[in-house]
């Protein structure tokens, strides 16, 4: 027993205990790491505004090219998750979500990355108009819809076409003829 109290005293012989000065400077450095936080936390919420604000731009470019796929591609194959396309030279295009991307694949090889940061994502088409509901991780919902030319010409659908479509895409907004009218009383 007095061996192990001889070994303590050798292991820590200067031991003490903290002074006042070193829990002062501990206070010190721990004041000015909190006083820190709220201007760390501002900084990471605003990183993530831009990351999110960055999804205006990704989809304007995407309904671009989509769009341009769409008037160049017939139709071939609509499926919730999947849309296929075939062009003039025999090329199947299609495409898909693939965990959090929309990707595009040429004859089922490939990975051209679309969009990205996708929660979900529904394509389907009536009469000759193709829908496109988004859906990205932060809640955001976007839509879009296209003409079908190729439908069009070849007579694919028989029912007729919609008034409101007067162009080959519609912005995902409600014509002004077609919204209800607002009474603006002051």
């Amino acid at each position: 027993m007095k061996h192990d109290q001889k070994r303590r005293r050798h292991v820590f012989p200067d031991s003490n205990g903290f002074t006042l000065i070193e829990v002062i400077i501990c206070l010190t450095i721990l004041m000015i790491v909190a006083s820190l936080m709220p201007l760390m936390i501002v900084s990471i919420h605003s990183a993530h505004n831009q990351i999110e604000a960055n999804n205006e731009p990704q989809w304007d470019l995407f309904i671009i090219q989509f769009r341009n796929e769409v008037k160049l591609h017939e139709i071939q194959k609509v499926e919730p998750q999947k849309l296929t396309l075939k062009s003039t030279d025999g090329n199947v295009i299609s495409f898909s979500k693939y965990e959090t991307l929309l990707r595009r694949q040429v004859n089922g090889a490939g990975h051209e990355i679309y969009l990205t940061a996708l929660k979900g994502i529904n394509f389907s088409i009536s009469n000759e108009m193709l829908s496109l509901e988004v859906t990205f991780s932060d809640g955001t919902k976007k839509e879009a819809r296209f003409i079908d030319n190729h439908a069009k010409s070849a007579g694919k659908y028989n029912a007729s076409r919609s008034p409101a479509v007067h162009s080959d895409f519609i912005f995902g907004r409600t014509p002004a003829h077609l919204k209800p009218p607002t009474n603006r009383s002051l």
